[in-house]
């Protein structure tokens, strides 16, 4: 699939629980993957974390899966495709992080913060601060089959395979754990961020780990993030 009219390369509404989905698609200035979660909340809207422009085709298919409700947009850095789905949904609620607010209302309208709309876990989804990490971006923990579903942006990576840039400059390929760029950017305290992957590796109820580039950890979660936190050492 080629880049047209704004819309990226992207693979099909990839299924991981009843109620949760993912989607995976091209950046055009930046040679990573990069994915998009749908998710059905407990009122039967859909939730969008980090918008990708998808065909008619692809977008039918995902409105038939619930209307589009709510749309977080969850860092500065992943705003890229929020004004084409707010046009298309103009009812549709914008969210992100308070520490993003300045940057995400530069490109669409902000309608309200994740840690206030999300605090005590309605509608089957909570947003988590992530200690150690600047309040630029958030965690989220969803409500799907037997357990819980951890959604995550840039503070983790999981490119099992990638090209001599990603794997030799950027150093982002072959682990799953934070990058060089992600300790640039985004690190405050890495002993802190280290102990909440620790915890986070304690519970025993993920079905799925979601990172924004890379793909989802759908078994073995636990000693996943323990392997990220052991990275930071």
């Amino acid at each position: 699939m080629a880049w047209t009219d704004g819309i990226s390369p992207h693979g099909g509404i990839a299924p991981l629980a009843s109620n949760l989905w993912v989607v995976t698609g091209a950046l055009k200035n930046m040679p990573l993957p990069r994915n998009m979660v749908i998710y059905r909340m407990r009122d039967g809207g859909l939730l969008i974390h980090s918008a990708i422009a998808m065909t008619d085709e692809a977008m039918a298919a995902m409105e038939k899966l619930g209307k589009p409700s709510i749309m977080i947009v969850p860092t500065r850095y992943h705003r890229l495709d929020a004004p084409r789905y707010k046009k298309r949904y103009p009812d549709i609620r914008v969210l992100c992080p308070k520490g993003s607010d300045k940057f995400v209302r530069e490109v669409v309208q902000v309608d309200g913060h994740c840690e206030d709309v999300f605090k005590n876990g309605g509608m089957g989804v909570r947003a988590i601060a992530i200690d150690g990490v600047k309040p630029i971006e958030l965690a989220y923990e969803l409500d799907v089959d037997g357990g819980k579903a951890l959604v995550v942006c840039d503070c983790l990576f999981h490119l099992k395979e990638g090209n001599w840039f990603q794997r030799n400059i950027m150093r982002v390929v072959g682990y799953f754990g934070m990058t060089p760029i992600g300790k640039m950017f985004l690190l405050q305290d890495r002993a802190r961020y280290r102990q909440w992957l620790e915890d986070q590796s304690r519970r025993e109820d993920w079905k799925a780990v979601i990172v924004a580039h890379g793909e989802p950890v759908t078994s073995g979660c636990s000693a996943r993030l323990k392997e990220a936190a052991d990275r930071l050492k």
